[in-house]
């Protein structure tokens, strides 16, 4: 009996695979040759992302890292669900909807005016926005650097660096 594992198999699973793409490299798990369980994509551009894939699309939290942002992504087979996308002086917390288009609550802390701006959208449309008050609520984002609340615990882990 052979090992379902080994290279000599027959088997088109891999633990972890190296690909050169034109513009990318990508190092992780492949079934059937295409992408599957994690991954490192390292595109020419300087992005790179710790990737989450099923059946080649990504699925499940995605980091990308770019020069002066980073976004902390939860995709479902594909389609982006939520984001947390955080640049120069500002950091957006956001949800989509199937057709890519922004919706729900979404919240954007803007570190230079030190304001919180809570915005509702439905179908891509925002149709509420305020801005917080509550002087302790500010201070302890800011000043404290406590915002798991707003974004969440798994999104903040990736946030805080």
């Amino acid at each position: 009996m052979t090992n379902p594992k080994s290279p000599n198999s027959g088997s088109n699973v891999s633990t972890l695979y190296f690909c050169h793409y034109k513009n990318a490299m990508y190092m992780g798990g492949i079934k059937s040759f295409k992408k599957d369980g994690k991954g490192i994509l390292i595109h020419d551009g300087g992005l790179s992302v710790i990737t989450s894939y099923v059946n080649d699309l990504m699925h499940g939290h995605n980091v990308f890292f770019s020069q002066h942002c980073l976004l902390s992504a939860e995709f479902a087979k594909g389609k982006l669900v939520e984001g947390v996308y955080r640049t120069d002086g500002f950091l957006g917390y956001f949800h989509f909807n199937s057709e890519s288009q922004l919706e729900g609550k979404c919240i954007l802390l803007n570190y230079t005016s030190k304001t919180i701006t809570y915005a509702n959208f439905k179908k891509g449309i925002m149709f509420d926005k305020r801005e917080e008050g509550d002087f302790t609520l500010l201070n302890r984002v800011f000043d404290l650097g406590e915002f798991d609340f707003l974004i969440g615990r798994v999104h903040f882990r990736v946030m805080k660096y």
